[in-house]
């Protein structure tokens, strides 16, 4: 068996000399699915609105994301909570 390199991630042992070992690796495209149900209480003069949102990142580096709420003023802004879990 020929000198294994320094720093080789993986070492490879065959108990017999005629078999070949291949390796390859393959890039898979990230993809998202989402879940998601919104819920809406009307009483007069108020509207609570609640969305549960669930995420699932595959096959990608960063399994966060950053999501924007546009149109909305600065004190309904103030009003937007989240939580989240990994």
């Amino acid at each position: 068996m020929p000198a294994r390199p320094a720093r080789a991630p993986w070492q490879f042992r065959l108990l017999q000399q005629d078999y070949k070992l291949g390796v390859a690796i393959e890039a898979l495209d990230p993809w998202v699915t989402v879940q998601a149900l919104q819920e809406i209480t009307m009483r007069e003069g108020q509207t609570l609105t609640r969305l549960a949102v669930h995420y699932k990142v595959e096959n990608a580096a960063v399994k966060a994301l950053r999501i924007r709420l546009p149109g909305l003023s600065e004190e309904q802004a103030r009003t937007v909570r989240a939580t989240g879990r990994p």
